[in-house]
């Protein structure tokens, strides 16, 4: 559609209104000169002439009904920079020089002499920020920030928006639910001090509370990101609990109790205790057992990342961006090949396309824990799963694994580990499934070979590739 319009020499834009800005704008037909008679000149001038409109015929609309929502503080500023006018609110030009307030003035009068047009609002900061309070930007926050999401699962997705969703319903209970734009370092400060008594009274950690005033942070900043606003105030910057608390400070170090290797084997690689547990949960606990990975690296893992034919049959540990089965994992340092044997090679080949039951979803620990507790398997109350992708470390530890091999075994950040930056090979999949191979468990259909035999196939191979290896 050309929407151009001969009259005599001259070619006019004609659009017919569209019915949804009917209310803004009561002719059947939208008409302005292009002020030229070449059709070529029209022709380009006409697409634009018809964005404007569009623009400024949205921008009545948001006005109109909504003058305080974000949508209608968007257009606003929208029709302003597409006319190449800086957007400033009524404030700033009324305290900025008086000759550009005229100017603009003149201009729009021009334009408009009726005073119709949403520039007038546009262009004499006729805006206002959006009413938005902080739990509404919680609820928007995946919209709001869609590169936080775009690699999570539904699970992942689910507990990042609750994290802000929690905050936000927090802050409105014991400060308000006040719009976000009016919350001020009173506000934040009185935020804080509601936080250091609960600190106080043993409710929660210092480092809970500072997670908290980093979400509304986030939040703040995110609000006026969206709006395109580069000049605000953030009262929660640089705030938090600075120092612990007295009873945090005499706590012993909250290190996780470990399972010790013989209750692995008796109630894990065994499995006859784990008898009336599903068969999916009772796997990805061998897995978990004979990898060290964490449980949600093996729940959530999609068919294409389990490599069952390979030379060495083992798993991916990656994020995952597209499907059905996309998933993000904790960091860059945990993306790494995982081998797998005995027991844990056992397990996947029984679920050569991943764990369905679980991927991408809530209740794989709450049913293992449950299972756990209702038939007094833990060692201690203070038992938790994660506890056996540490024993796996301590096991290559006292089987004289090096520090660096274990991290890449376990999916550590090797530049803190070498306290450096990184330079070199990691260390190849054929090692690291004889680095398995020698703390696994043996099961009544596989046994590892000794710790001397693979210790000397591991120089063999180190040697071949032109290694000087110890004596």
């Amino acid at each position: 559609m050309s929407y151009l319009w001969l009259r005599g020499n001259v070619y006019w834009f004609r659009m017919r209104c569209p019915k949804k800005y009917s209310s803004v704008h009561e002719r059947e037909y939208i008409t302005q000169s292009l002020n030229t008679d070449s059709r070529s000149l029209a022709q380009n001038l006409a697409q634009k002439v018809r964005l404007d409109w569009l623009n400024e015929l949205q921008a009545r609309a948001f006005q109109g009904h909504s003058p305080r929502s974000d949508a209608a503080y968007k257009s606003t500023i929208g029709l302003a920079v597409a006319n190449d006018v800086a957007p400033q609110t009524a404030s700033e030009l009324a305290q900025g020089p008086l000759n550009d307030l005229i100017k603009r003035i003149e201009k729009l009068v021009q334009l408009d002499p009726n005073g119709v047009s949403a520039r007038f609002a546009a262009d004499l900061g006729g805006f206002e920020l959006p009413e938005m309070t902080l739990l509404q930007v919680a609820g928007k926050m995946p919209d709001l920030c869609p590169d936080k999401v775009v690699s999570k699962n539904y699970r992942q997705a689910r507990n990042w928006h609750n994290r802000y969703k929690r905050a936000a319903e927090t802050f409105s209970t014991t400060i308000g639910d006040k719009p976000l734009k009016d919350i001020s370092e009173d506000d934040a400060h009185d935020y804080r001090r509601v936080w250091q008594d609960r600190v106080k009274q043993r409710e929660v950690s210092t480092e809970y509370a500072n997670k908290h005033f980093g979400y509304i942070r986030t939040m703040i900043d995110t609000f006026y990101s969206d709006l395109e606003v580069n000049k605000y105030v953030n009262p929660f910057l640089g705030l938090k609990l600075s120092e612990k608390a007295a009873w945090e400070k005499t706590q012993d170090p909250n290190r996780k109790p470990e399972f010790t290797p013989n209750w692995i084997r008796s109630t894990i690689i065994n499995g006859d205790l784990l008898g009336h547990l599903n068969s999916q949960a009772r796997d990805i606990l061998t897995i978990c057992a004979e990898t060290g990975c964490r449980q949600t690296e093996i729940f959530d893992l999609p068919a294409s990342a389990i490599r069952l034919d390979a030379e060495i049959p083992h798993i991916l540990v990656r994020i995952e961006e597209d499907g059905e089965h996309k998933r993000e994992i904790k960091n860059q340092s945990s993306r790494r090949t995982v081998p797998l044997v005995g027991s844990a090679l056992r397990a996947l080949q029984r679920n050569p396309l991943g764990f369905d039951r679980y991927r991408g979803k809530e209740g794989f620990s709450d049913t293992v824990m449950k299972f756990f507790k209702d038939n007094s398997l833990l060692p201690s109350p203070d038992h938790k799963i994660s506890g056996l992708r540490h024993r796996f470390e301590s096991r290559m530890r006292h089987a004289s694994v090096s520090n660096e091999d274990r991290g890449y075994m376990m999916g550590h950040s090797m530049k803190k580990i070498r306290g450096r930056e990184v330079y070199g090979d990691e260390t190849s999949l054929k090692i690291r499934a004889l680095f398995a191979e020698m703390v696994s468990f043996q099961t009544p259909y596989w046994k590892p070979r000794s710790p001397t035999e693979i210790l000397q196939i591991v120089d063999n191979l180190l040697i071949a590739e032109g290694f000087r290896v110890k004596d």
